[in-house]
């Protein structure tokens, strides 16, 4: 049996350092790599952070759509995962701005196997997010959305 990149981010983050949001699970991150292949061609997501450290590891090429927080500084997610020693910085391609800025103009030059959604937490953002992406992933690939107790309406 493979060892999941969780793992070895764990180890890491025990040792080293938490992310300051802390709010995506490292259990649920496992169960979800455990789902993927061993090599993802294309990768793409809203906001960054763990789950940028394992889709860089696991894909050739990883699309992350979230805003330049850098200067935050360790609050920052793009620091977060930029300074982890695990990160393949090579396997990212930046798309950085507001989701509802950047999606609509991206000329997507491939179909993606993963789409991770969890860029801004309300709506309509998450619906705005699956429209830009739902044509452009491949057949059997996964779509994956965090915080889905968003509302769906306004109230």
């Amino acid at each position: 049996m493979r060892r999941l990149w969780t793992e070895v981010y764990e180890q890491w983050e025990v040792e080293k350092r938490v992310h300051h949001g802390g709010v995506f699970d490292t259990e649920h991150l496992r169960e979800i790599e455990r789902l993927l292949p061993e090599q993802v061609i294309s990768s793409a997501e809203t906001g960054c952070g763990k789950t940028t450290i394992i889709l860089s590891n696991i894909s050739t090429k990883h699309h992350i759509f979230a805003l330049d927080d850098r200067s935050a500084g360790e609050k920052s997610s793009i620091l977060f995962f930029e300074q982890c020693p695990l990160t393949q910085l090579t396997n990212i391609e930046y798309h950085l701005g507001p989701t509802q800025e950047t999606l609509p103009f991206i000329k997507h030059e491939c179909k993606y196997d993963v789409v991770f959604i969890d860029g801004p937490h309300g709506y309509p953002f998450p619906e705005l997010e699956y429209y830009y992406f739902y044509q452009h992933i491949n057949v059997g690939g996964l779509f994956i959305i965090d915080d889905v107790n968003i509302p769906t309406r306004c109230l």
